[in-house]
């Protein structure tokens, strides 16, 4: 005989009778069992819980046509922006410009006191008009009037 001291029944492995054999019906039932979720508790992750016919189903949530419109413009504004930007890169590396630079045949700066004449008799060829010097200065530089003092010029080749 075996006595125990607290008031706990005794483990049913220690009982080799009937209650040996009424042990797996009883914890059968004591397994936990599905339990569907509440419908005030949201979705967690990416998984949405979907009560069917009394069974939970943790199938992906779906995405609605509003958010496939948003996606599918953000998409193909992507692809308009790169497509943009390539053409904008390659035109930039072969482009030729529109007009060729002018040939300079040197620079000179214009010293306070000094005018476009003084720069093209000072730079103007001996054998060369200097009235006609000057015309090709002020056509190479797109001078008008005065010149600032300091200011740099494009001499015309010789």
């Amino acid at each position: 005989m075996t006595a125990h001291t607290n008031d706990l029944p005794p483990h049913p492995s220690t009982n080799l009778g009937d209650q040996a054999m009424a042990a797996p019906a009883a914890l059968a039932s004591a397994r936990p069992q599905r339990v569907a979720a509440s419908p005030d508790v949201p979705p967690v992750g990416l998984a949405a819980v979907v009560r069917i016919d009394s069974r939970v189903s943790t199938a992906p949530a779906r995405t609605s046509a509003a958010q496939f419109r948003r996606r599918r413009l953000i998409a193909i504004l992507a692809v308009v922006t790169l497509v943009f930007l390539g053409a904008m890169t390659a035109r930039a590396a072969g482009a030729s410009p529109t007009q060729p630079d002018p040939i300079v045949g040197g620079h000179a700066v214009v010293e306070p006191g000094m005018t476009l004449w003084d720069v093209a008799v000072a730079n103007a060829p001996a054998d060369e008009d200097v009235r006609a010097y000057l015309h090709d200065l002020r056509q190479l530089n797109g001078i008008g009037g005065d010149v600032a003092a300091w200011a740099v010029v494009a001499l015309p080749p010789r």
